[in-house]
């Protein structure tokens, strides 16, 4: 289901995108809702998702004809696109029956393995800093977008804000 969603919403996109669609981030968002819901029914059918693209298209206005020269496309790289699909939906359904188990073991009284406990917290700093790199450089971007837009020149450094 998770691959199928995935895969609706970006051939949609990639279709919006090529006819000239502006598509705001909240329609993006809606897109990715109806797609959701549209992968639960195309989840046994092979295949499935491409057949709901033209449904997803039709939101933006794109012709029929054009919607289904996408699923052509789809078609076309459908080993490499099935294989991904399978490997999001296989990937989707043991992180949450994983997270199910840690749940009961939590609600039981058992402790989780500490491999676990030691895993997510390095993931976690190595997200952490590149989040504050990241809030770091969009910052410095945004702050010389404003100062060119006002005659001001470029910074090279900001100042410790984090």
């Amino acid at each position: 289901m998770d691959g199928a969603a995935i895969t609706i919403t970006v051939m949609t996109l990639a279709a919006a995108f090529t006819r000239g669609v502006e598509v705001d981030i909240p329609t993006a968002l809606i897109l990715s809702v109806i797609a959701t819901f549209a992968a639960c029914g195309a989840s046994g059918v092979a295949g499935g998702s491409l057949l709901l693209i033209p449904m997803a298209c039709s939101l933006f206005g794109i012709e029929n004809d054009i919607s289904m020269q996408v699923v052509g496309v789809g078609f076309i790289i459908g080993v490499i696109q099935d294989s991904v699909e399978t490997a999001l939906n296989s990937a989707g359904d043991v992180m949450f029956a994983a997270t199910a188990e840690y749940h009961a073991w939590l609600k039981e009284g058992k402790e989780l393995p500490k491999s676990v406990w030691k895993k997510s917290s390095f993931y976690l700093k190595i997200l952490e800093s590149k989040f504050v790199e990241l809030r770091r450089k969009c910052s410095l971007k945004i702050i010389n977008k404003i100062r060119n837009w006002k005659g001001m020149g470029n910074v090279t450094k900001l100042p410790c804000l984090f």
